[in-house]
């Protein structure tokens, strides 16, 4: 019953990581996260071509940015606006933090989860769109939006880049 649950644990660091640890650390999100622009599905996107990439760091953290293909995010952003989406499993999601969500008769839909139970009550940002109720099963993947970008600033920042 003697055990040490503190050595050996995958939990911990070791004491030796230091400077070299913490710089590893960094460069496991200093990735080229891809762009897709016009008219991408989510659906599609493993056919999809890439637009161009944008620079990941520390807090730049996701999987890809998209372009939004409507306003229903105003006034926060506009169509044409990249939103940078991070996967998320269906049991590790937060009332009040936006999603991109995709149904499965092929719907994108984006907004703040206001309600979880049985339903997931989807508010959008812009209030000339409904909240919708949604089945969990009808819910064939979700994306945390991890981060908004206006649509010149990603231009400026690929121009940068060049």
């Amino acid at each position: 019953m003697d055990k040490d649950l503190g050595r050996n644990s995958e939990d911990r660091y070791p004491v030796r990581m230091g400077i070299n640890g913490v710089e590893r650390i960094f460069k496991k999100y200093e990735v080229d996260l891809p762009v897709y622009e016009g008219n991408v599905r989510l659906g599609d996107l493993e056919h999809a071509q890439v637009a161009y990439t944008l620079r990941g760091d520390l807090y730049r953290r996701g999987d890809f940015f998209i372009a939004l293909k409507d306003e229903c995010m105003l006034p926060l952003w506009d169509k044409d606006d990249l939103v940078l989406l991070k996967y998320e499993d269906q049991g590790e999601l937060i009332m009040g933090d936006r999603y991109y969500l995709l149904l499965e008769d092929g719907r994108e839909i984006i907004g703040s989860i206001t309600k979880l139970a049985d339903l997931i009550i989807i508010t959008p940002e812009n209030p000339q769109y409904p909240k919708l109720e949604l089945k969990r099963r009808e819910v064939l993947k979700i994306y945390k939006v991890m981060e908004g970008l206006k649509r010149e600033e990603a231009i400026r920042e690929r121009e940068k880049k060049r």
